[in-house]
């Protein structure tokens, strides 16, 4: 049948088989595959009252968060193997929180591509808790990020494994998620404001597992975005066979795609 086609029937639109060029220019650069960038990990999992927290509310310490050091291997396993440095800490105050992070902001190079901060913890709307019981808005924590020079058009990813319910007791008006002014910017957070987010203490919660699962999947492939999709639609899927109510929510400034590598 080949051989009977005549050039006047050839389609205009025919295809080739040859894969099309990658255009580099809609993604954000992987300066150094062998160091992708920094993921910087804060597992909350102990708590404790503290003065301030006292005078906050009532004082009470926070539950324990039995399981999250699961998150925290399973983010540290995940991310080592897409060639990110990984530091952690383990329930730091309010104070040693914010030093932490200031310290290991310190760390990033000019050949770091991307700055990945996970922060596994209790929350309320647009805030997460640090170890003493006192909440820290993230729109703080942006801000920190933002401040440093050398991170300046690349990506600062922030995954936040946090419940988003309003709490009246609490003589302040947190940040929405939605209030993002900052470029380069990608929020996750592991629920919608006022839903709270699951987590199984012999296994961790359901949105860092299931993200990790799919990172370990897709991330050398797809970008962060379509990635955190494919994680919303799993972590729904998964808490409706629980009966329970969980939708992870997304905010960014990203002006590019996002790999967590270079893509062929």
């Amino acid at each position: 049948m080949i051989e009977k086609l005549s050039l006047e029937n050839i389609p205009i639109d025919l295809k080739s088989d040859r894969q099309s060029p990658i255009n580099w220019n809609d993604r954000y650069n992987i300066i150094n595959e062998k160091r992708v960038g920094i993921c910087c990990i804060i597992n909350q999992e102990v708590f404790y009252p503290s003065k301030a927290s006292m005078e906050l509310a009532n004082g009470n310490a926070l539950p324990r968060r039995d399981g999250s050091t699961k998150d925290k291997v399973m983010l540290e396993k995940t991310m080592r193997a897409l060639n990110f440095d990984i530091i952690t800490r383990d329930n730091p105050n309010r104070n040693e929180m914010v030093a932490f992070i200031q310290e290991v902001l310190k760390k990033v190079s000019a050949e770091d591509s991307v700055f990945m901060l996970c922060i596994l913890s209790h929350g309320i709307r647009g805030c997460v808790y640090a170890a003493d019981s006192i909440p820290i808005k993230v729109d703080y924590i942006q801000s920190l990020v933002d401040e440093k020079q050398s991170l300046r058009g690349k990506p600062k990813v922030l995954i936040l494994q946090a419940c988003q319910e309003d709490d009246t007791t609490l003589p302040l008006v947190p940040d929405s998620p939605h209030n993002m002014r900052k470029t380069d910017f990608l929020v996750c957070w592991a629920t919608a404001p006022e839903l709270v987010a699951y987590r199984l203490s012999s296994k961790g919660s359901f949105f860092i597992q299931i993200l990790c699962e799919i990172i370990s999947i897709r991330g050398k492939r797809e970008h962060l975005l379509d990635i955190f999709t494919i994680v919303n639609e799993e972590v729904v899927k998964k808490c409706t066979l629980w009966g329970v109510e969980q939708a992870p929510i997304v905010n960014h400034t990203l002006r590019k795609k996002l790999y967590l590598q270079k893509s062929d």
